[in-house]
């Protein structure tokens, strides 16, 4: 399931996002989240029904990179209505 997407105003053609894990909260959100290398489209790859953390917010720190060379980082905040129960 798509649920964000980010992308810079530049043109390179070399351009990919990645998600650091290690600097997003929580460290689960491995398990749940995922991001295309070259769109830099983020979706959920697994119900969060299944975080047993009962997480309400996901923070990923989003990398994008040019050639290896980090250019900028955004950190995206996911809601989940789901963490409330």
């Amino acid at each position: 399931m798509f649920v964000a997407q980010v992308s810079l105003c530049v043109n390179f053609l070399t351009l990919r996002y990645r998600i650091d894990y290690s600097q997003s909260e929580p460290v689960t959100s491995i398990n749940y989240f995922s991001i295309n290398a070259t769109s830099g489209a983020i979706y959920v790859h697994r119900s969060l029904e299944l975080d047993t953390l009962r997480t309400s917010v996901y923070k990923l720190k989003v990398i994008a990179e040019d050639q290896g060379m980090e250019i900028t980082t955004y950190t995206l905040q996911i809601i989940s209505a789901l963490g409330t129960r």
